[in-house]
Formats: C-alpha cells, structure tokens, sequence
C-alpha cells in the first residue's frame, strides 16, 4: 500500500468506527469481573457442598461399627479344636463353644468378653499379664476361664511325659473328691454344693504350690489321654502359685468342669474380670 493509501484508509477508519466510550469499558469490566466472582463463588459453594456430602459419607463411614468391633447382638461360635494363632476375643462380645468331646451329647456354652487383651486358647479365655506366649518359658503370669468335658485324671506327673491316667467319675460330688488327689494339686477349699447358670454344681478351690521342673507345667485332667488330643482336651497349669475356683456342673445328666485360673500378684482388675466372664456363662444342653 501506498503513503498516500494509508492515509486515506485511515481517514475513512477514523469516520467510520466509533470511538469506545471510557466510562462503558470500565461498567463491562466491572461486569466480568462480578461474573468471575460469581462463578467462582459458586464454584466454591459446589466444592463445599460436595465436600460436605463427602464429609458426611465418611462421618458416616466412621460412625459405623469397625470390623473388629463387638456385635453383642450376635453370637460368635468359636472352635475347641482351634490352634495357634489364637483370636482375641472382642470386650463387650458374646461367644459360645461346644466343649470337646467324644459322646453324641453336646452341651454348649456361651459367655461374654468383659475386657481387652483376652484370647481363644483351645478350651478356653487366657489373658496374660505380659503380651507373649503362654506356652513359653519361662512361663508368665495370667487368668484363664475354660469349659471342658473330662473323662480321666492323671496318676502321678512330671515322669513320664505322658502320666498313666485314671477314670474320673462322672458324678460331680465323686468327681471333686477324685480331683482332690491330683498330684500336685492343693486343697484350698472343701468341695461344697453351689449352682452355676441354673444347674446344680459341686465347688472346689485349688492351689498349684509349683510346676514339674521337666515341663514347666501340672495337668489337671484331660477328655482323652493327651497322645491323642495334644494341647487341647487336656487341662494343665503353666504358672506356680496358680489359684483355681472348679465347679463341676451336672448339665442334665451330662457333667461339666469349669474353672478360672488367676497367678498370685495380678492386678485387681484381672480377677475383677475374671469373676465377670465366669459369671457370664449360660450352659445349655445340645443333643
């Protein structure tokens, strides 16, 4: 293009295109920018919102029960044939198990948890003192609540491993005064008649002064000899000093042993809830 060209297009331009007025720029930019707020603003309001419903969901999320939480409306079934690692077992839970045995008549029994740091354990509930093994050695202080079918008793301990075993009577009264004479054992409190959950039951407290030094343990009584049934079905003391409260429970026709074990020393809120599982106990008849 030209000089004189250029100066011609801008004359025509400078006539034809009308010049912005100032004052309506600024309104349209104050208008955009009043937009931009308000879409920013919503945009913000919509991330609150959902950040709300999110909110709430994992409230919600939190507010429900954990899966390792007690359900005490159901009843957990636990296995007396179970093995290590032992569960623990949930304060606050119900749980029922059918103690060991080899007869077609079952009797069941359900108790709940009153406490933490309680596990599963075979035949019954054993809380340690001390997180560890109770099996190990040295052997460590702890309460324990168990529900057993027994058939037999040890004569003599400690030598050999496998003690020769006796009948034990399935008559509690006969039975009590049988357990009397375990090796080992001492006779704290005299048999005596009692009741536990509604069934007639003969009560005896014992004592376990000190363990077999080959084994570091005293059995007590077992279902079937121990070859056969390994830890469980086979009731045995791991710790010196242990104190024992036995009730022997004639379940219509069927007999029971129940008993709670507690080392001498623990803490009062051990055998607290220790007397709490015992007292939970509910035993019914299972054919």
């Amino acid at each position: 293009m030209s000089e004189q060209q250029l100066k011609d297009f801008a004359e025509v331009a400078e006539r034809r295109v009308p010049v912005p007025d100032l004052d309506s720029l600024a309104s349209r930019g104050r208008d955009l920018r009043r937009l931009r707020m308000a879409a920013a603003t919503g945009a913000l309001a919509l991330v609150v919102v959902v950040g709300g419903v999110l909110s709430s969901v994992t409230r919600d999320d939190r507010m429900d029960r954990p899966a390792g939480d007690p359900t005490p409306d159901i009843v957990r079934e636990l296995d007396p044939r179970s093995s290590y690692p032992d569960p623990d077992l949930l304060p606050g839970q119900r749980y029922a198990v059918r103690p060991w045995t080899l007869d077609t008549r079952d009797v069941r029994a359900e108790f709940k948890v009153p406490g933490t740091g309680w596990l599963w354990r075979g035949d019954g509930a054993v809380k340690l003192r001390r997180p560890g093994d109770l099996g190990a050695i040295p052997r460590k202080p702890y309460a324990a609540v168990a529900v057993m079918r027994a058939d037999r008793l040890p004569r003599g301990q400690c030598r050999p491993q496998t003690p020769p075993w006796q009948g034990l009577d399935q008559v509690p009264e006969t039975a009590a005064r049988q357990i009397e004479g375990v090796h080992g054992v001492r006779l704290e409190d005299q048999p005596r008649p009692a009741e536990l959950s509604g069934y007639p039951a003969v009560h005896l407290r014992l004592s376990v002064p000190r363990l077999c030094a080959e084994f570091n343990d005293i059995i007590l009584w077992s279902l079937y000899p121990a070859e056969f049934g390994g830890e469980n079905g086979v009731a045995a003391v791991f710790y010196p000093g242990q104190q024992l409260d036995v009730w022997l429970v004639d379940v219509e026709g069927t007999m029971l042993i129940v008993y709670s074990e507690l080392s001498p020393g623990l803490p009062r809120a051990f055998r607290d809830e220790t007397r709490a599982l015992t007292d939970s106990i509910v035993l019914e008849p299972v054919d």
